[in-house]
C-alpha cells in the first residue's frame, strides 16, 4: 500500500504526513545543494550553508547522509536522471535525428534558462563533488552518446567511434562556459547544432539545418 502523504486532523485540514515532510525537506536539501554549489562553488559551500538555504538541521542532515559529498550524489541523482530523460525524450520523439538533436538542444536550453543555479551547480561542479556522483555522469553521458550515435545509421560520412562522445562532451562544456559568463545557451545552440550534423551528415546539410533551426524559432 502507498504511504499517505497526508494526514487528516480532527479539524478536517489536510496536514503533511511525517512521510512527506521528511522527503519534502530532503529535496529541499539537495536542491539548495545543487543550487549553491552553482552560485558559489562545491568546495566553497558549506553544509551549514546548505542548511540555512533549506530550513533543515544537522541531525536530520546526518541521519539522512555521512557527508556533503554524500548528498551531491543522491542531489545529482535525482535531478540529472529526469535531465536526461527529458533530453531522450525529446530525440525520440522526433520524426528523424536531427530533428530530434536540435530538440534535445532546445530543451536543454530551457533548463539552463529556467534553472540557471541549479544547471551550473548539476553541470559545472559534478566533477569537483566527488563520491558517486561522477560515476553517474559517465552513465548520462553513455545514455546520451548512444542517442546521438543514431545518425550514424543513415550517415554519408564515416565519423569516428569516439564522435557522439566528444559531442556530448562539448555541449556539456558549452552549457558550462554559457553558465559562467551569464550568457544564454539559446544564443550558441544553433553552433551546436552545426557541429553534429558536421560530423554526421557534412557541411552541406549541417548548414542547412542552421538555417532551418533559426527560422523554426522566430
Amino acid at each position: 500500500m502507498a504511504k499517505r502523504r497526508f494526514e487528516h486532523r480532527e479539524s478536517g485540514r489536510a496536514e503533511p504526513s511525517p512521510e512527506a515532510e521528511k522527503t519534502e525537506l530532503q529535496e529541499a536539501t539537495e536542491r539548495a545543494l545543487l543550487v549553491l554549489s552553482g552560485e558559489r562553488g562545491y568546495t566553497r559551500t558549506t553544509v551549514a550553508e546548505v542548511l540555512r538555504r533549506s530550513g533543515s538541521n544537522r541531525t536530520r542532515f546526518y541521519s539522512t547522509w555521512t557527508s556533503k559529498e554524500d548528498c551531491f550524489g543522491s542531489a545529482y541523482a535525482a535531478a540529472a536522471e529526469p535531465l536526461a530523460a527529458r533530453l531522450l525524450a525529446a530525440c525520440d520523439a522526433a520524426s528523424d535525428w536531427g530533428t530530434g538533436v536540435a530538440a534535445a538542444l532546445t530543451e536543454l536550453g530551457r533548463f539552463t534558462a529556467r534553472e540557471p543555479s541549479l544547471a551550473a551547480g548539476l553541470l559545472g561542479e559534478v566533477r569537483v563533488a566527488g563520491g558517486t556522483a561522477p560515476a553517474r555522469r559517465e552513465e548520462l553521458v553513455e545514455r546520451l552518446a548512444r542517442a546521438i550515435d543514431r545518425g550514424r545509421g543513415n550517415s554519408l560520412v564515416s565519423p569516428p567511434p569516439y564522435t557522439a562522445r566528444f559531442l556530448v562532451e562539448a555541449i556539456e562544456a558549452t552549457a558550462i562556459r554559457s553558465l559562467a559568463m551569464g550568457q544564454p545557451l539559446d544564443e550558441v545552440l544553433p553552433d551546436l547544432l552545426f557541429l553534429a550534423y558536421a560530423y554526421y551528415r557534412g557541411l552541406p546539410e549541417a548548414r542547412q539545418a542552421v538555417r532551418r533551426f533559426s527560422v523554426a524559432r522566430r
